[in-house]
């Protein structure tokens, strides 16, 4: 009696490994479209930061205008957008 050895994978085998790949796609695929979601809406700390930053006066005509022109300017974060430095150029020019 000779044995004859088998070679490859039994479908059983096959099955479970598709299982197994399938799982770790879709795993992968839920968390990518989590954060990608996440990434889309700005975060609780910039709304507050864009809500909360004061106006400069548009003239000045006294030092209390002056102070405020100069807290809105200390407040104003430049990598924002391109509008904050619209709106410091144009306060520039008015003095």
């Amino acid at each position: 009696m000779s044995q004859t050895r088998q070679h490859g994978f039994s479908a059983i085998e096959v099955v479970i490994a598709v299982v197994v790949v399938a799982a770790i796609g879709a795993t992968g695929y839920l968390a990518f479209s989590r954060m990608k979601d996440a990434g889309k809406s700005p975060s609780a700390v910039d709304q507050v930061e864009q809500a909360s930053a004061p106006t400069a006066p548009a003239t000045i005509s006294s030092t209390g205008d002056l102070d405020k022109s100069a807290k809105a300017l200390d407040n104003t974060n430049l990598d924002a957008s391109a509008n904050d430095t619209a709106d410091l150029d144009s306060e520039l020019n008015s003095f």
